[in-house]
């Protein structure tokens, strides 16, 4: 009985998109979903040939009255979606707004000092990224990114970081009296990103290419106790490198990704305390 109701159910609905001059064809869809009741068919359709987001449903109530709904839209499992450029749904072009919080972890680290890798951090916000897919099945992208990039460089050795005679960014021994909090250099950036995506399925892909950075900003803070008192020395314009260049690779593991960057100009310009830039974190 539930076969037969199904299948006239089905047959109303056909007749009904024919009469209307509606039809719709999937081409191999990825799972197809019917559910039938007495007075009620649903009908899921998700994933089709090109585009495995694609959700198609259609429903079908036969009352006194025979009423139809359907939708064709895309599920969103970005945690920050994009925005299509154009008016096609299936528009190559998109923009969108990223984030990526991680830590540095310096390379070619200065002798004299350590540091910290999980209590320095990095902050990079992204409001604008274009994206370009080359092809229907959006596998291969490149994207362009315009952001900003905060980066810590905490050390709780018993060392000051300081601003010496040349107005580069040096480190020196703290006095044994001194209750050491942290000491750090902080770096602040406006970013300009090309990067290459290639996706293999769904949920997983790989990107790669270089983020260039104008490092706009700089500052060294010192905070320890001494003597029952708790006191904080901070210092700007430290030296730093004003344009430096990251290579970075990413790991697209849906819905976020993973990223490491790597820098090989030094932090500091010559004269001062010698360190590189490494960075990882996720990537949203």
């Amino acid at each position: 009985m539930k076969t037969l109701c199904l299948a006239m159910l089905m047959a109303v609905s056909m007749q009904a998109e024919a009469a209307d001059n509606d039809t719709i064809v999937v081409n191999k869809p990825n799972r197809v979903t019917v559910v039938a009741g007495d007075s009620l068919q649903k009908i899921l359709i998700e994933g089709r040939e090109g585009d495995s987001k694609y959700v198609y449903r259609n429903t079908v109530r036969l009352d006194d009255k025979y009423v139809r709904k359907a939708t064709n839209d895309k599920d969103k499992w970005d945690i920050l979606p994009s925005v299509k450029i154009g008016n096609k749904e299936d528009s190559n072009d998109a923009v969108s707004m990223h984030l990526a919080f991680g830590f540095t972890n310096p390379t070619g680290v200065d002798k004299r000092v350590g540091f910290s890798t999980f209590r320095s951090w990095e902050i990079w916000w992204v409001p604008v990224l274009y994206e370009h897919h080359f092809d229907k099945l959006k596998q291969h992208s490149i994207e362009l990114g315009l952001g900003v990039d905060w980066r810590n460089y905490r050390t709780t050795d018993q060392v000051h970081f300081y601003k010496n005679n040349e107005g580069r960014a040096d480190v020196m021994d703290a006095p044994a009296s001194e209750d050491l909090k942290f000491s750090r250099i902080k770096v602040t950036s406006v970013t300009a990103s090309l990067v290459y995506n290639c996706h293999f399925s769904k949920n997983f892909g790989i990107g790669l290419g270089p983020v260039l950075n104008w490092n706009f900003h700089s500052s060294v803070k010192t905070k320890y106790k001494e003597d029952g008192k708790t006191c904080s020395v901070a210092e700007k314009k430290v030296g730093h490198r004003p344009f430096t260049v990251d290579f970075m690779g990413l790991v697209h593991l849906k819905p976020f990704s993973l990223y490491v960057k790597y820098s090989p100009n030094d932090v500091i310009k010559d004269g001062g305390v010698e360190f590189r830039s490494l960075s990882f974190g996720i990537y949203l």
